[in-house]
């Protein structure tokens, strides 16, 4: 039906290849009619695609409950470590850091899967939510920095006043 074979049987008249032409359109036809078919047979229809987003968000939700478990324990475990040792390790505030950052993308994602069909307002607020916590994520940074900046300053102005008091009764 898609093929007319080697070419070493070919029609010679004028009917015959109108003939040889027009089974060849009803192959691909038939062809792209199989196709389609298939498609629309995979294709879910509205109730399947409302029950595959629940069963979306019931599986982001149990990622959430996941996410929010391991931070509570990452918060045990360095409350822990600070109250034996007295200091706070760096690659647990960061490990900590980014199991944040991850549960805030799914918290998003799953607010964002609640209603797909929301209007634009909705979505500009939700937009305008995202930049207000990255924001709010920057401004902290930045507090951090500078808290380290001054600590980092007080201890090298600590360090000469030292070295010059060293000095000073040396001679």
């Amino acid at each position: 039906m898609t093929t007319v074979g080697y070419g070493d049987y070919s029609p010679v008249t004028n009917f015959g290849r109108l003939v040889a032409f027009l089974i060849c359109m009803w192959g691909v036809f038939i062809v792209s009619l199989m196709v389609v078919t298939l498609e629309n047979f995979l294709q879910m229809n509205s109730a399947e695609l409302r029950t595959y987003s629940v069963i979306e968000r019931i599986q982001m939700k149990r990622e959430l409950r996941n996410l929010a478990q391991r931070i509570i324990r990452q918060v045990i475990r360095m409350l822990i470590k600070t109250i034996k040792r007295k200091t706070l390790s760096i690659s647990d505030a960061a490990e900590l850091k980014r199991r944040i950052k991850d549960f805030k993308v799914l918290k998003r994602e799953y607010r964002a899967s609640l209603d797909e069909s929301t209007s634009l307002g909705e979505q500009m607020r939700r937009q305008f939510e995202y930049l207000k916590d990255e924001i709010k994520d920057l401004i902290a940074q930045q507090r951090e920095l500078k808290r380290v900046g001054t600590n980092l300053i007080e201890y090298v102005k600590a360090q000469e006043l030292k070295d010059i008091q060293s000095k000073s009764s040396d001679s």
